[in-house]
């Protein structure tokens, strides 16, 4: 009897501190609002930007990416990689992750870009940003986020 105890109340422990486990790592993918993510990608292909911010006036969760991002280099051009900075569409971040995409035309070409970001701790990211062939084509980031005092001013302020 005191052997089925113990064995009991052994793998309801192990399940217990499982669930804790679980739980430690989901609400360490819960971004905070007001951080920014700035830096270069693994093989300084691009430059990456990305502001994670709520829509409501009191939260602590971010719930939207706002994602800018250089190409190129203003010193060494590259044929099919102008220098530029390309804003891409704001992402929802959904469980820690988010992505988003966008075309531009420049010089009559055609450049696409595609970013997906996960939340790896709650002022962590890592991703992946793919563009063009003569850009570098795919390239990762890991960043970490600085906490800004105010959420930015998106759009039209005047």
């Amino acid at each position: 009897m005191l052997g089925g105890m113990r064995k009991f109340l052994a793998i309801t422990t192990f399940f217990a501190t499982a669930a804790l486990f679980a739980a430690a790592i989901a609400l360490a993918a819960t971004p905070t609002t007001n951080e920014a993510y700035v830096g270069n990608t693994a093989h300084g292909h691009y430059h990456v930007s990305i502001v994670a911010t709520c829509a409501a006036k009191k939260c602590t969760t971010a719930t939207t990416a706002t994602i800018s991002i250089k190409a190129g280099s203003p010193n060494k051009s590259k044929s099919g990689c102008p220098y530029a900075g390309y804003d891409l569409p704001s992402s929802k971040i959904k469980q820690g992750k988010f992505s988003a995409a966008s075309e531009f035309v420049v010089s009559g070409k055609l450049i696409k870009f595609t970013l997906a970001g996960t939340f790896t701790a709650a002022t962590k990211i890592k991703g992946t940003l793919t563009g063009v062939k003569a850009c570098g084509g795919a390239d990762t980031f890991a960043l970490k986020g600085v906490h800004l005092d105010q959420a930015p001013t998106i759009g039209a302020t005047g």
